[in-house]
């Protein structure tokens, strides 16, 4: 066979030339692919200095109360309408727990928003700070303007609510969880007792709830427990508004050709400077009646309504009015009214408007079409469809119509991304993912949790990443479409993972084209025959070059390591599937790995060390 002339070793300068080639090839592709040794120094993948994971600082605070949360504690947030006493684990499995004592947030003294400590939580100023402490080992939430612990183990809890007219008295109860207190009837009656209760008082209704706690392990809210004989209360003082709070629901219809029809209703709702938002209508006197304690009850005027003015929003004099002093959308959040800094397009993002970037809220009233970018520091709100187009949030992303992505395109969100469906969409937030109807043929990935519990809740191929793991009504399809669920792992370090893999395998292959190269020269050395100098030089380049890239393999190799350990989640994730899980879906927690083969419903995916492989429970 006849020898290659570029790879002559018999000839020195052919050959000195070729090598001299080579190794400029992988310098200028190097160069090329941004894995010069400097460069991979600066991202960490060699060095000392440690690989950066890039994460949205929006994780780390709240803008509305400026709290500052400590290292690896993570919150729920939830509406203000919640009752402590309301709340179950079960809702909380997903978070992460924290210690007793343990700190879970500052935030400066003097801040003039209204925020405290609520149940399980104790503050403590030192200073200029104020501090949080956890009181009982349990999951940090927000409500009510206060910073409360839900504990993880939990006696019965009787809350007795009594109506500012004390013509009512209302029940919320739950079970014991974790071996706690079971609930029971003495026990209600004792705190009816307890609170000066004896007029009104419901046995059989206490009886009844009593009863489906404990049968149900199912927390029950608002029972009348006592009812007194109410006096003729006059007309109450309302607020109206000059806009709608209606909130509009989003949903599809099959059509008989099997086409999905989509719909949505009315766009957000938006203000122009000095519009009239709403008006407090004060209450009417009424007539005199009686009370649950037995006693009489004076008349008294209707109860008057107040609503607060918020940023953008300005009172008149008399406190009846509330106007819009910027043009925004309008955002009532119970009794706050408030115009934001919002851009806003009419209709869709077409090539009048260009792409889009805002260092504000983002809201479209219409379509977000293929190939157009829209990015914002705050909020993207998109009332229709958005197609394969790039979205970037710092903050949220709702998006009511839903994704059609054709395969292209990406949905990114700094913390949580909700939409209406997601069809061969890309789906990316560093909180949680709410879909409401069905996920068909995505990519989705999430640092925390896929819920899909509101409607359909329908996963049908396609890979999802979620951290935490997923709740969904229906995983996979009869029809046998392929659907990979991986959770316990971090996608974010898991895509660096990658990243350093590929530069890993880079470097391994310059380092095999080395030696190629040269070993037709081992002979010549082995027999001490001496190399030309300028062909002595060159070699002495490739072996310089060639220990360079190995000792590069070493570090990055190392650190890949350090990084896997980085990419595990800690603490208790789970696959759930509320209806049916059906056949031909993987599923992956942390190492772990299943293939279902069969239907299942109202299952529960879970880790089980004990056992090293996947357990099932029911959900």
């Amino acid at each position: 066979m006849a020898k290659d002339k570029e790879n002559d070793s018999d000839n020195p300068a052919v050959f000195t030339q070729w090598l001299g080639k080579l190794l400029d090839d992988i310098e200028t592709k190097e160069i090329l692919n941004d894995m010069t040794p400097e460069t991979l120094e600066t991202k960490g993948f060699i060095g000392d200095k440690q690989i950066e994971i890039t994460r949205s600082a929006q994780k780390t605070g709240t803008e509305k109360e400026h709290l500052v949360f400590s290292e690896g504690v993570d919150f729920a947030r939830l509406e203000d309408s919640v009752d402590f006493n309301s709340l179950s684990m079960e809702s909380f499995l997903h978070f992460k727990s924290v210690k007793k004592n343990q700190v879970l947030a500052t935030r400066n003294a003097d801040e003039q928003t209204a925020f405290g400590p609520g149940n399980n939580v104790l503050k403590s100023v030192k200073g200029p700070i104020e501090y949080y402490i956890a009181n009982t080992e349990g999951v940090p939430v927000i409500f009510q303007n206060a910073l409360h612990v839900f504990p993880s183990n939990v006696d019965c809890v009787i809350h007795l609510t009594i109506s500012s007219d004390k013509m009512r008295v209302s029940m919320d109860c739950s079970p014991g969880y974790g071996g706690g207190v079971p609930l029971n009837e003495n026990g209600v009656k004792a705190e009816l007792h307890r609170l000066g209760i004896t007029f009104g008082i419901d046995e059989k209704s206490i009886s009844e709830a009593v009863k489906n706690v404990n049968a149900r392990m199912a927390k029950q809210e608002n029972v009348c427990v006592a009812l007194g004989q109410p006096p003729v209360l006059g007309q109450a003082g309302k607020v109206e508004y000059n806009f709608s709070t209606e909130r509009q629901e989003y949903d599809f219809h099959i059509l008989p050709d099997g086409k999905i029809d989509y719909r949505s209703s009315t766009n957000i709702v938006m203000a122009e400077k000095d519009m009239l938002l709403a008006r407090v209508i004060d209450p009417r006197e009424g007539f005199a009646g009686f009370n649950v304690h037995g006693e009489k009850v004076p008349a008294e005027t209707g109860k008057p309504a107040f609503i607060t003015a918020g940023n953008g929003v300005r009172k008149s004099e008399n406190g009846k009015e509330f106007y819009a002093e910027i043009n925004g959308s309008i955002i009532l959040n119970g009794t706050v009214l408030e115009v934001v800094n919002t851009y806003v397009v009419n209709g869709d993002v077409d090539f009048s408007t260009g792409n889009i970037q805002f260092n504000g809220n983002v809201v479209i009233n219409g379509t977000v079409p293929d190939g157009f970018e829209v990015k914002a520091d705050g909020d993207i709100i998109v009332n229709k469809i958005v197609e394969s187009a790039r979205l970037e949030a710092g903050r949220d992303i709702i998006i009511k119509g839903g994704i059609q992505g054709k395969g292209k395109g990406l949905v990114l969100a700094g913390r949580d991304l909700r939409v209406g469906y997601a069809q061969n969409a890309r789906l990316e937030a560093e909180g949680n993912i709410y879909i409401d109807n069905f996920a068909v043929n995505s990519y989705i990935c999430t640092s925390k949790c896929l819920s899909m519990q509101s409607k359909k809740g329908t996963v049908i191929g396609g890979e999802i990443f979620a951290q935490r793991g997923i709740d969904v009504k229906v995983l996979g399809s009869d029809s046998g479409v392929k659907t990979i669920v991986d959770a316990g792992n971090d996608y974010l370090v898991l895509r660096r993972m990658a990243e350093l893999d590929h530069v890993i395998d880079f470097c391994r292959s310059n380092i095999r084209k080395i030696e190629e190269s040269l070993r037709p020269l081992l002979n010549k050395l082995k027999s001490g025959e001496t190399l030309p100098k300028p062909m002595q030089s060159m070699v002495g380049k490739a072996l310089e070059k060639m220990k360079s890239l190995e000792q590069q393999m070493v570090i990055m190799i190392a650190k890949r390591s350090d990084l896997y350990e980085q990419s595990q989640e800690h603490d208790v994730c789970y696959v759930k599937v509320s209806q049916i899980c059906y056949p031909d879906v993987m599923i992956k927690i942390k190492e772990l790995k299943k293939s279902i083969t069969a239907v299942r419903e109202n299952v529960r995916f879970y880790e089980d060390k004990k056992a090293g492989e996947i357990g099932v429970a029911a959900y």
